[in-house]
């Protein structure tokens, strides 16, 4: 109720403004928008959730991208070959590249079911789960704190978190049995 009033009182303020001088000039018009954004963004939206809420003086939201001309990857050393892969958007994958920001981390992944490699993260993530076809060179989250790589196919629920670039001889890469692999991020141009 108080924001209804505020914005009817800022309305009626901007419309007394522009009444006498007939126009309001653009560097004091846009000092009143600065004073009604900010009055409608200081009051709490009450019930509404918050994809209702419209807020304009808030800083678009930072992503794991340095700038427009570079985008992070996530690299994978395995069995001393590298490969990379890109990051898919959503807040999994922005929550590990972020974790990688920090340092590298080394996961043994196991082999399961012929058609992708497995291991624990050792930390949890935000999960996602849908029902995807995880296909070579996907990347996935699978409960929230297990790493899959793949390079056969297999539905199941999983959270995407990258692909992998150049799948060409992924799987004589991965090779049989347990494997090492050290993740990092890095900067792509």
């Amino acid at each position: 109720m108080k924001k209804v009033i505020l914005i009817s009182a800022l309305l009626f303020l901007l419309s007394a403004i522009s009444g006498c001088s007939g126009d309001i000039p653009a560097e004091n018009n846009s000092s009143v928008k600065s004073s009604f954004s900010a009055a409608i963004d200081s009051e709490p939206m009450g019930n509404n959730s918050d994809s209702e809420q419209v807020n304009s003086t808030t800083a678009p939201e930072t992503t794991s991208e340095p700038n427009g001309d570079e985008q992070m990857e996530l690299i994978l050393t395995i069995n001393g070959k590298t490969l990379t892969a890109k990051f898919e958007d959503n807040a999994a994958a922005k929550a590990f590249c972020e974790r990688l920001s920090e340092g590298s981390l080394t996961v043994t992944l196991s082999e399961y079911g012929g058609f992708e490699k497995v291991g624990e993260l050792g930390f949890s993530l935000p999960k996602s789960d849908e029902r995807i076809e995880g296909k070579a060179g996907d990347i996935l989250l699978y409960q929230g704190d297990k790493l899959t790589v793949f390079y056969g196919s297999n539905e199941w629920s999983y959270t995407k978190l990258a692909a992998i670039v150049d799948v060409d001889g992924l799987k004589d890469v991965l090779g049989s049995g347990d494997i090492t692999v050290t993740l990092e991020v890095g900067n792509k141009r």
